[in-house]
């Protein structure tokens, strides 16, 4: 996906894994454009971000993909992390 933020563009590659061993969200979050199509992209100025899923528990895509993002930008400064958040948000409305 692609995140239009007033800080410029950002892509978010978003994977989640499931089978009887691992249940996890992984995201990779990098600015526009990548530098391949495949996927991983290979984008070397990524920040990668992992929620794991306890295989008791229900596993939630957009739980864990919210908690893989929070991951990722953890290290950005609060200006860039509000600007990623809107942007997300403005794609993937929290439910109700």
């Amino acid at each position: 996906m692609i995140l239009e933020t007033d800080l410029g563009k950002f892509c978010v590659h978003v994977r989640h894994i499931r089978n009887e061993s691992t249940r996890k969200t992984e995201v990779s979050i990098h600015p526009y454009p990548c530098v391949s199509q495949q996927r991983p992209c290979g984008t070397i100025t990524e920040l990668v971000g992992v929620s794991s899923c306890h295989p008791k528990d229900a596993f939630d895509k957009a739980k864990g993909r919210k908690l893989a993002i929070e991951r990722a930008i953890q290290h950005l400064s609060r200006d860039e992390r509000k600007s990623i958040w809107t942007a997300y948000l403005g794609k993937h409305p929290p439910s109700r």
